[in-house]
């Protein structure tokens, strides 16, 4: 029988080493604790930091918020006093672009004007109109107060100036104002009655003038009214 080859277990033996029971790391075990010392000393300063840091952030967005409140409020008063401004300058331009157009009439509507004209109809009076002599828009709109008249059926001579003789008094003798318009009746206003034509008349002209005058003379016959038209305000 032959016997196969086996090959021979040999045994290598390892020389020991000086160096096996001294091993060395980076960074030592003191520098290791140092380092970690420090870096927990790093995060807690990071995390005071972040408190402080978020306390100041929610303190200086209050404050911020305050001087916007502050200011949107100061914004909204100056608004506020520059549209109060702007319609007060508008209020005058209006008011003297009045003063420079001719007085006249004013009515709502057509319909409100023919139920005037019905009204005074039904107590017909004669009315007598005397306006500035040598002023222009005041013999202008009394015209128009006589067409409204005639339109009702009253007795309306044509309008006149007032007299040179009594120009210079024209406010004592004739009871009128001293500017604007002025309606002159037997009664008092405070005879009025519902339905009178005085205070018809003088509505209508305190609407579209913004005011008229009443005065009253006892020595005026019954059923007549005196208009003086002086010039505007």
């Amino acid at each position: 029988m032959v016997k196969q080859n086996t090959p021979e277990k040999r045994t290598t033996a390892i020389a020991e080493s000086g160096n096996q029971g001294d091993i060395r790391m980076w960074p030592s075990e003191d520098w290791a604790s140092r380092l970690s010392d420090w870096a927990n000393i790093g995060l807690i300063f990071s995390l005071v930091a972040g408190v402080i840091s978020t306390v100041l952030l929610v303190w200086m967005g209050n404050v911020k918020e305050s001087y916007l409140k502050t200011h949107l409020e100061q914004f909204t008063i100056d608004l506020e006093k520059q549209k109060g401004e702007t319609a007060n300058a508008q209020a005058e331009v209006l008011r003297l672009q009045q003063q420079r157009l001719p007085r006249t009439l004013k009515f709502d509507s057509n319909e409100s004007l023919q139920a005037l004209i019905a009204t005074l109809k039904q107590t017909r009076f004669t009315a007598e109109i005397l306006y500035k002599k040598g002023d222009g828009e005041a013999a202008w709109f009394a015209e128009q107060i006589r067409g409204l008249l005639l339109s009702a059926g009253w007795a309306v001579p044509h309008s006149a100036p007032i007299p040179e003789d009594m120009s210079a008094n024209a406010v004592e003798k004739l009871k009128a104002q001293p500017d604007g318009v002025t309606l002159i009746t037997k009664k008092n206003s405070d005879k009025d009655k519902p339905g009178d034509p005085e205070p018809i008349l003088a509505n209508l002209l305190s609407k579209s003038l913004g005011t008229v005058a009443r005065s009253w003379d006892a020595n005026l016959p019954d059923n007549s009214i005196r208009v003086i038209i002086l010039q505007k305000p």
